[in-house]
């Protein structure tokens, strides 16, 4: 049922916010991998390719939106990807 698609597709793209503000927050993605989010976005090409030859709505709303929020991600990983911030590394006690 398509309902429930989009009910997973916002619970997803959710899941996004997290990491998009902590590096917003922090200017920082030293702890982020670069290699993954690469890897995370080029499959959702490949995925939003596919959906739009399709005909199913849901489908082509989710890799849309992850499309769209993988890039941002990228993109803000890339960016700071130097830049460390106090979250990332805690000082161990003896």
């Amino acid at each position: 049922h398509p309902t429930l698609g989009f009910i997973a597709t916002i619970i997803i793209a959710a899941g996004y916010v997290p990491q998009i503000v902590h590096i917003l927050r922090g200017r920082c993605a030293a702890a982020v991998s670069i290699h993954s989010w690469v890897m995370w976005t080029f499959a959702t090409i490949l995925l939003f390719i596919h959906a739009i030859t399709g005909p199913d709505i849901v489908f082509k709303v989710f890799t849309s939106m992850s499309l769209f929020l993988c890039t941002i991600t990228l993109t803000l990983v890339f960016v700071y990807r130097k830049n460390s911030c106090k979250t990332n590394f805690k000082k161990k006690r003896s």
